[in-house]
């Protein structure tokens, strides 16, 4: 019988090869809307997506070895359905579609999609959850660091005609950046967060930096993620075994799926309540029409027929919303993606969701990676009103599929057996 044995220099260099790859993906995520503050960004995407594909080439075996197991196999049938639907939505004969252009967004979103897939896979198997963690975070932290830089010494100004950018994009890009910083802090110290004085000096130094960078930039969207991040958070150390259970349910993740996508379609019934308007309009300073979004809602029934089951295409979506509403874009995460690809699409994304948070909920890592579970409901709960589901929306979805599927470390262990005594 042979016994093979990798050899040193094998293995550094697929380390070194899926560390490019790390970066490329992560890079593409974080960084989706930085080409609207430099738009030579933009010609780096695909080559970077390509660059790693080339660089997980030697994981094929990985992949041969693992794909059918059950914790993945139905995560990837669904990702496979989505790749489909998405493809057959731009593809087909249609007037949004009339540009090859179009095809190039859905080439970068397939590309992305699938190579997630495998590095998540990557990641679960060769326990590089931690590792992936602590690079993100620094990742996170530099950006925020040179975006906040730039912001408030106003040392680089970028072009713009109507609304002002900035170096990771617009001001949602802004806001959410931060909100990630926080999350992935949170998973690097294992949930030890208001137990540990650093945990908590940089909470509480945080959630007003995200405040103050917020208004800055006049993101009322990152001021309430902002506090829900900082409500959830608090629940979630207060009594921990009903937030862990809160935050992993697969039940109250599809009640809050359920919430968000009805919303646009009652929000002008709620808005005639005295204490709601008097929120909005005083206390958030904005619009009782939520800046123009409630009479955009109230012609989804009508003006969408003909989109609801496919859709304008993949990267048509913000084309369809400006030639039906008059507005940027549908203001609604799940909507958006109706109005791109169809109810197929949302459905699939809503199904892959919920089978990750079914296998958290039944995770002994529940605990470690809850904090990623918190960030994710935070982006469904905004986008009731904004375009959360991005491509970091999934990253930090298929990170919560690597982080419960890699076998406990010696790391984890001893830090449980630290804070439990």
């Amino acid at each position: 019988m042979r016994i093979r044995i990798k050899s040193p220099n094998k293995i550094a260099l697929d380390s070194a090869m899926m560390n490019v790859a790390m970066v490329c993906i992560t890079s593409f995520a974080m960084l989706e809307h930085a080409s609207l503050s430099i738009p030579i960004f933009s010609l780096l995407k695909l080559p970077m997506l390509w660059l790693s594909a080339v660089c997980m080439l030697p994981q094929i075996v990985l992949i041969l070895r693992n794909w059918n197991k059950k914790r993945y196999f139905s995560v990837l049938l669904v990702l496979l359905a989505l790749c489909c639907v998405i493809t057959f939505s731009t593809v087909r004969d249609d007037e949004f579609n009339a540009s090859a252009n179009a095809l190039r967004p859905m080439l970068r979103l397939l590309l992305y999609l699938l190579e997630l897939f495998i590095f998540t896979m990557y990641v679960a198997e060769h326990q590089k959850f931690k590792y992936v963690v602590n690079f993100l975070f620094w990742f996170a932290a530099i950006l925020a660091f040179l975006n906040d830089f730039i912001l408030f010494t106003g040392i680089i100004r970028f072009p713009t005609d109507d609304v002002e950018l900035y170096l990771v994009g617009n001001k949602f890009s802004v806001a959410y950046l931060h909100m990630n910083l926080i999350a992935l802090w949170y998973i690097r110290n294992n949930v030890r967060s208001f137990r540990d004085a650093q945990a908590k000096r940089f909470l509480y130094l945080m959630i007003p930096v995200i405040f103050v960078v917020s208004v800055r930039v006049d993101c009322m969207t990152g001021v309430v993620g902002s506090l829900l991040l900082f409500i959830f958070y608090t629940i979630l150390d207060t009594d921990r075994q009903r937030g862990l259970i809160m935050f992993t349910s697969p039940g109250m993740l599809l009640a809050v799926l359920i919430a968000t996508i009805v919303f646009p379609f009652v929000i002008s019934e709620i808005m005639k309540l005295p204490t709601v308007t008097y929120i909005v309009t005083e206390v958030l300073n904005r619009s009782d029409s939520l800046t123009g979004r409630i009479p955009a809602y109230s012609l989804f029934a009508e003006k969408m027929q003909g989109f609801w089951l496919w859709g304008a295409g993949y990267g048509n979506g913000n084309r369809a919303a400006e030639y039906l509403f008059r507005i940027a874009n549908a203001q609604n995460a799940q909507i958006q993606w109706v109005l791109q690809c169809g109810l197929i699409s949302i459905f699939l994304i809503d199904t892959l969701l919920l089978m990750i948070f079914r296998q958290l909920h039944r995770s002994s890592m529940r605990k470690e990676i809850t904090p990623l579970a918190v960030l994710i409901f935070v982006y469904i709960i905004l986008g009731s009103v904004e375009t959360t589901f991005n491509m970091n929306f999934f990253l930090w979805t298929m990170l919560i599929l690597a982080g419960v599927n890699q076998k406990k470390s010696e790391y984890f262990l001893r830090k449980r057996m630290k804070n439990d005594g």
